[in-house]
């Protein structure tokens, strides 16, 4: 049985504080079938390995709302070393799921969006001398394996015409000293044989005290 259940947690699952503590049978009815199974292996898994857990899932409330929550369980242990209690938290995260959701469908837009335009985009770091992120688009521009996770600066350079190298390496300096945006557009030879005419457009990031990082 439950022993206690604050009214925030009641609110959570829209249980009726009249009636006093919910069952589990009847809080358990709300998780949404696809997501029950895992529950009660996270609440099995506190139990017999005496061990804290976590479990993510959905909540089907009877106002109709579906609520996305996370339960983070602590068994309680006797001086014999039983579990005599579980405690834990429940915590509303559906608008951090709506926002990861939003998010994943503006990286989605933004990967077709280079895709179609042939545009990539990447981050570099000065102070690790790496590339930071470096786009899907970006890889496939350049012909690089993506599984072979990010690529170095030199990797880079080498593909850059070396007729081209010094005006482009020069603009890239001249954009982190003077911290203003610069364009170069260069030609590169690719792994495969192919030969492209690229334009870059460099913008520096500065930090509080003013420096480009």
């Amino acid at each position: 049985k439950f022993v206690y259940a604050s009214e925030e947690c009641i609110r959570m699952y829209e249980h009726d504080a009249q009636e006093g503590l919910p069952t589990r049978e009847a809080t358990f009815r709300l998780i949404h079938p696809e997501d029950r199974d895992s529950v009660q292996q996270g609440f099995e898994k506190s139990l017999r390995e005496k061990v804290d857990t976590s479990s993510e899932f959905r909540l089907v409330l009877p106002s109709g709302t579906v609520k996305h929550v996370q339960t983070i369980r602590h068994p309680v242990l006797s001086d014999a070393g039983d579990v005599v209690q579980v405690v834990g938290t429940t915590i509303d995260i559906t608008e951090r799921k709506r926002a990861e959701e939003a998010l994943r469908q503006s990286e989605a837009y933004l990967a077709e969006a280079q895709r179609l335009s042939h545009t990539g985009s990447w981050a570099f770091d000065l102070p690790s001398s790496k590339y930071i992120y470096v786009s899907e688009e970006c890889f496939r521009i350049f012909e690089l394996d993506a599984q072979e996770g990010l690529p170095n600066r030199e990797a880079v350079s080498r593909l850059i015409h070396p007729e081209d190298w010094d005006r482009v390496n020069g603009d890239f300096e001249k954009s982190v000293r003077e911290k203003v945006d610069i364009t170069s557009e260069f030609r590169v030879t690719l792994p495969s044989g192919a030969a492209k005419h690229i334009q870059v457009i460099r913008h520096p990031v500065l930090n509080d005290a003013g420096d480009v990082v």
